[in-house]
């Protein structure tokens, strides 16, 4: 787990780092989303925020990196 400062950190940016590691803001909301109703449903936070909606704390925990994800590739090329 890390410090709340370091995970409010992760909020604020600007360009390409404001994403985080998964590269794309749409993958940042569909982990992010996962990851709210994990810990509304009793997880525990990887990140230490205290005070904050699991909202805000998901969007935090994947911007940190700190949440596992797995993408699947598919190829969207045209079928023969």
């Amino acid at each position: 787990m890390t410090g709340a400062s370091e995970g409010l950190e992760v909020l604020v940016g600007e360009g390409d780092s404001a994403v985080g590691p998964l590269g794309s803001p749409f993958h940042v909301v569909s982990v992010a989303c996962q990851r709210v109703m994990q810990i509304r449903a009793g997880s525990r936070p990887r990140l230490l925020l205290s005070g904050h909606k699991p909202c805000v704390q998901a969007v935090a925990e994947v911007r940190a990196g700190v949440v596992p994800y797995f993408s699947e590739v598919v190829d969207g090329g045209p079928t023969p």
